[in-house]
């Protein structure tokens, strides 16, 4: 999720946020760091890396190439997923969201309103502006957006479906990926042999 005039490209920020979907009513953390500024086919580019801890179930850690535009990433031009305990594996190109997949998948809203004040997050106090408007889909939306706070600037984030709450954020990110990303129809059937071979061991 990005608010316009808000997202920070500073390779090694990070941040973590608690995240509330209002529609399941189930509650996540979510990392976000910007690791590096690159280019792709001679274009500006970052690359970002995102770890979700879902309420039930294990993390899963996922590297983005995106286009580097002055409202934050845009068009997503790779995906490396790695669910917690498995090798890495690279989205199909299929699956990107320009392609009408969901990966990669940028949330972008835009402020029409906003006014200046002082938040206090863990004892630290941030110059911060309130700001309201609507997302992609015409949805209202309110948020606390701070440039103290990079990648996203985001202190808090409230729609009709989500909440987003600063918890901590800093700097020196590090990649969270281990090992070499697969291919990922290679990936899913290592994943079966792997299980076939469980299940063969279990019948000894």
């Amino acid at each position: 999720m990005v608010v316009d005039g808000a997202f920070r490209l500073q390779p090694g920020a990070w941040a973590v946020y608690q995240v509330r979907d209002l529609v399941k009513q189930e509650t996540s953390r979510l990392y976000i760091a910007t690791l590096a500024k690159t280019d792709h086919r001679g274009q500006p580019a970052m690359v970002l890396e995102l770890e979700v801890q879902p309420q039930t179930g294990d993390p899963v850690v996922t590297r983005i190439l995106a286009q580097d535009t002055p409202q934050g990433p845009g068009k997503v031009y790779e995906v490396v997923v790695q669910p917690q305990g498995y090798d890495p594996f690279t989205v199909p190109d299929s699956l990107l969201a320009d392609q009408g997949g969901e990966a990669g998948e940028v949330k972008r809203f835009r402020p029409t309103a906003s006014r200046s004040l002082n938040v206090r997050v863990k004892g630290r106090a941030l110059a911060a502006y309130q700001v309201s408007g609507q997302g992609a889909q015409g949805r209202p939306f309110s948020a606390v957006v701070s440039q103290a706070v990079p990648p996203l600037g985001l202190v808090s984030l409230d729609t009709s479906e989500t909440q987003m709450r600063l918890e901590d954020w800093g700097q020196d990110a590090r990649t969270r990926i281990r090992g070499e990303p697969m291919n990922f129809y290679l990936w899913i059937l290592t994943q079966i042999g792997n299980a076939m071979g469980q299940g063969a061991g279990k019948t000894k």
